[in-house]
């Protein structure tokens, strides 16, 4: 790895640097609490104007203050989504295809199959509760997300007019959402007249497999 030792360091180094700048930013607790003194500021000032009299300027200094620091927090929270942007094509792998190699020999089937796991979509193809090809659905901010199951057990989706290849359901969604995700409950398979998602077959399995 010596190669790429050296940006491996550089971006280590930048990512711990902006995540303690950002922490006190993407603290959920912090942006409501300011967000609650904002608006018991708001409800003075409005008193006092119901009231005619007249606002103090430190009051005036406060509520601007205050907007300054919730800016700061969206600010944050889209400085957090640009470097997910930003990582995603090294978390993304390039799909995999079954045409023959100029020795007439089809690519051997990579494994997705992810350290510590214990079920994954190979497992559902190999016992027939899914099948290469079929397709999956979810509804998402508006838009409608499709994903292909491949028979490699890879899913193969579209993102911002790209075509890639994800080796877990979790994978493709948090690709896609820029968040944590629970893949196998994210997806639905289109057509299911109950609209059941990936996870249900995946119980089906753990059940007949005693897991």
């Amino acid at each position: 790895m010596n190669r790429w030792s050296n940006y491996i360091a550089q971006v280590e180094s930048a990512v711990q640097e902006l995540s303690k700048e950002l922490a006190p930013y993407l603290n959920a607790a912090n942006k409501k609490e300011k967000q609650a003194q904002l608006n018991s500021i708001d409800q003075s000032i409005y008193q006092m104007e119901k009231g005619h009299i007249n606002i103090p300027d430190e009051l005036r200094q406060l509520k601007l203050k205050l907007l300054k620091d919730l800016d700061q927090f969206k600010e944050a929270e889209a400085a957090q989504q640009k470097v997910l942007e930003l990582l995603q094509p090294l978390l993304a792998i390039a799909p995999q295809t079954r045409k023959q190699t100029q020795f007439g020999e089809a690519p051997k089937k990579v494994s997705n199959k992810v350290s510590g796991s214990r079920i994954d979509l190979t497992d559902l193809l190999t016992a027939g509760y899914l099948k290469p090809g079929m397709q999956l659905i979810k509804k998402y901010k508006g838009e409608t997300y499709k994903g292909t199951i491949t028979e490699e057990g890879f899913i193969l989706t579209n993102i911002s007019g790209q075509e890639l290849s994800f080796p877990t359901p979790t994978a493709a969604a948090e690709a896609i959402t820029l968040k944590a995700q629970n893949g196998w409950v994210w997806w639905s398979v289109e057509g299911d007249p109950k609209d059941r998602t990936i996870d249900y077959y995946r119980q089906q399995y753990k059940v007949k497999t005693g897991q």
